[in-house]
């Protein structure tokens, strides 16, 4: 049996002359920003060097609402914005950075708030 790392960094494992590349586990966390009184509370993950064809994965996104409130919420690939809800995004270039933002500002003393979401990245 055989055990090693291929030239795009995946492990690969065989007993017979057929390497077999092992299976991915997703990353997968939970993001919440926010306040439990008027102010603000940010939320951000970045996450380095992520290979071309992973995927980012966003749900049960819950944001507070308020008429003066500041709600932000991103993920970006690079730099570039990507998603702004739930979904996913499928990343199309070599080594990327990617950035996973919440921005909560809650305008009214004594009213409270959190923003979150769950999120899986697939290598």
């Amino acid at each position: 049996m055989s055990f090693y790392e291929d030239e795009t960094g995946k492990y690969v494992i065989g007993a017979d002359s057929v390497p077999k590349k092992l299976g991915s586990i997703p990353i997968k966390g939970h993001v919440k920003a926010g306040r439990t009184r008027g102010g603000a509370g940010v939320g951000e993950l970045t996450y380095y060097n992520i290979p071309k064809g992973s995927s980012i994965k966003i749900s049960n996104l819950s944001l507070p609402y308020g008429p003066q409130n500041t709600i932000n919420f991103y993920v970006k690939v690079n730099g570039v914005s990507v998603l702004s809800t739930n979904g996913s995004y499928t990343i199309d270039t070599e080594n990327s950075t990617l950035l996973i933002y919440m921005y909560i500002y809650l305008s009214e003393e004594g009213n409270g708030g959190y923003g979150n979401c769950d999120y899986e990245i697939t290598i």
